[in-house]
């Protein structure tokens, strides 16, 4: 038979005593705890962009970017760029360099198909590409695209030229890079217009690539080719650039200089004479988008599938208005 064993009512107390306080130091543990978990912040998310090459453009498309940054103190953007634009490998090694810290949105204007496998990876690693001034036709896994429309700016700037020549006369179009899409879109709208005005279109088959060690000889090739030009198109604002020094060089101010960008350089240039026209591309407001679109990405809003930052052209008439990159 089971008997109740009696304990004296002091060490009963004394046992309920370290019972409370038992479980008081437990709750007060546990408070603790969490309090100090609550207190340790949460790690920002990281953001990844990359430019083809820091030139003056695209320096300037990063200026606008940071700014974007430094407004979001909450999120963490790192940069990088590849070391020129015609070389992926070094565009993928920042890009790998930055998928290896955790980022969780890239911002890339990507180099050329080259960069396929790595962005690959990104995305089967989860990280959402945004492309920014450029893109790869042949890619499409990508969310979103921000930047200028190529296709109507090269129809402004044949509209121009076309005018400008009344429908006759020579003019010779600077490709950029063989084989490029976005160096095609810049030119085709203003070869058909041309064309369709009267005027012979020469394009050339040496690639200038968008630099301007490599236009000088072609600008120079091409008014030997050519010595009854009226009219000399540049697809990017570093190479036009040198066409105008090449003309203002030569003594040949009668043969039209017309551009992409509308650098600073380019526009002072215009306002002094030694070109005529350039595209604009509003390239602050191409990286502060890049890196605001990507920040909202990062808190899981929807963005736009398409960004057109918008095109001008810039003449004399209005070239005061570009002086400051916008």
């Amino acid at each position: 038979m089971f008997r109740q064993r009696k304990y004296p009512a002091a060490l009963v107390s004394l046992i309920a005593v370290a019972l409370v306080a038992t479980l008081s130091a437990s709750a007060t543990d546990k408070t603790s705890n969490a309090r100090n978990a609550a207190s340790v912040p949460a790690a920002k998310p990281k953001i990844g962009f990359v430019l083809q090459v820091l030139d003056s453009y695209y320096s300037t498309v990063q200026q606008g970017a940071k700014q974007a940054a430094k407004a979001h103190p909450n999120v963490s953007v790192l940069f990088g760029a590849g070391t020129t634009g015609v070389d992926p490998a070094s565009e993928i090694a920042k890009v790998q360099n930055m998928l290896a810290q955790g980022i969780k949105v890239l911002v890339i204007a990507p180099q050329g198909p080259g960069l396929i496998p790595v962005l690959n990876r990104a995305v089967s690693s989860g990280v959402k590409v945004i492309f920014v001034d450029t893109k790869i036709p042949t890619w499409h896994k990508n969310i979103a695209f921000i930047g200028t429309d190529n296709a109507k700016g090269s129809l402004l700037a044949g509209q121009y030229l076309a005018k400008r020549l009344g429908g006759k006369g020579e003019v010779a179009v600077m490709v950029g890079l063989l084989g490029c899409s976005t160096c095609e879109l810049r030119y085709t709208n203003l070869k058909n217009t041309l064309v369709k005005a009267g005027i012979t279109v020469h394009l050339t088959t040496t690639a200038d690539e968008c630099t301007q060690d490599k236009a000088v000889a072609v600008v120079k090739d091409l008014l030997v080719k050519y010595p009854n030009l009226n009219a000399i198109y540049a697809i990017c604002g570093p190479t036009g650039i040198v066409v105008n020094k090449v003309l203002s060089d030569q003594g040949k101010s009668n043969i039209l200089s017309v551009s992409w960008d509308a650098l600073p350089q380019e526009v002072q240039d215009i306002l002094n004479g030694k070109m005529d026209a350039a595209v604009a591309q509003f390239p602050v407001k191409l990286g502060r988008n890049g890196t605001e679109q990507a920040i909202r990405v990062t808190q899981g809003k929807t963005i736009p599938k398409v960004t057109d930052t918008g095109t001008a052209i810039v003449t004399k008439a209005n070239a005061k208005q570009f002086l400051k990159p916008r």
